[in-house]
């Protein structure tokens, strides 16, 4: 999520990052804009800002809490000052027991229909010089494990706070419950991947799977086959492409990874029964 060197040592040291959301911005090079691929990521707003992604918009009120997985990409509109607080994480920072597996594979970070989760937040947590930043900050003078420990215990505890909101339904057959995890490493892959791998023999290697095991796991979490996901990835960011770029329809195939507007013209009418310039005055 971040892109500055600062932030790249800390997470690769330790794993664990967390600051106001104001630094966050500064160390984005002061852009709004970011680009999740591998991290999870939850700000902790003081103030009522708003979140544009993809998939639509949605203005955050004060006192929220945002959970974003991997994968996920957004910009963020309005002022936000020092009082809010951005965490991110690697999972192999938080993930060291099934319980932990659960929560961060759970629908909180991976949801289909949505870049993000939001709920408020308890009041004392925006005390006035009890910031969660510093909280967990003033045990780095301390030690590293006692500073892991505080940041894991934190982050557990924003989770569970999560789960309590009845949006969450949490039902995982646990003898399924692997199969959930790989679909979400999937996903992820997926986002980061698909201009260039539309097979699902490339995902499943990258998994250390079989094809036929991976769509059997991607059927049972999403009731869609691994294919149908990347087919429908790919659409829709076509439609995004042709809804919001200037950028010819050649220009706009060769970006998605086609190799020539032919291909990208027969991929869009064998699947949706239309031709990109079609598309593309249908969603203006």
């Amino acid at each position: 999520m971040m892109q500055a060197a600062e932030a790249d040592d800390q997470i690769k040291k330790v794993g664990f990052y967390i600051k106001p959301l104001s630094e966050v911005i500064a160390l984005n090079n002061n852009s709004r804009s970011f680009i999740n691929h591998q991290y999870f990521a939850i700000i902790i707003s003081a103030e009522e800002f708003t979140l544009k992604t993809d998939v639509g918009e949605r203005i955050v009120k004060p006192k929220s809490v945002i959970y974003i997985g991997p994968g996920k990409s957004f910009q963020l509109l309005g002022e936000v000052s020092e009082k809010s607080s951005c965490i991110v994480f690697r999972s192999s920072f938080y993930e060291k027991t099934q319980q932990d597996s659960f929560f961060i594979n759970s629908k909180i970070f991976y949801n289909p229909t949505s870049n993000f989760f939001v709920v408020p937040i308890c009041e004392n947590c925006f005390h006035e010089n009890k910031s969660l930043s510093k909280r967990v900050e003033v045990f780095k003078t301390r030690g590293e494990s006692l500073y892991i420990s505080a940041a894991h215990n934190l982050i557990e505890s924003l989770l569970l706070h999560a789960f309590q909101s009845e949006e969450v339904e949490i039902i995982i057959d646990a003898e399924k419950f692997e199969f959930v995890s790989y679909v979400n490493r999937f996903r992820v892959l997926l986002q980061r991947d698909f201009k260039e791998q539309k097979k699902v023999s490339y995902y499943a290697s990258e998994l250390q799977v079989s094809a036929r095991k991976l769509t059997e796991m991607s059927e049972y979490v999403s009731g869609k086959k691994a294919k149908q996901l990347i087919i429908e990835k790919v659409i829709r960011e076509s439609e995004n492409a042709l809804k919001f770029s200037s950028n010819t329809i050649s220009e706009i195939s060769y970006n998605l990874g086609f190799n020539d507007e032919g291909n990208f013209t027969n991929f869009l009418k064998k699947h949706t029964g239309k031709i990109p310039s079609e598309m593309r005055e249908v969603v203006q």
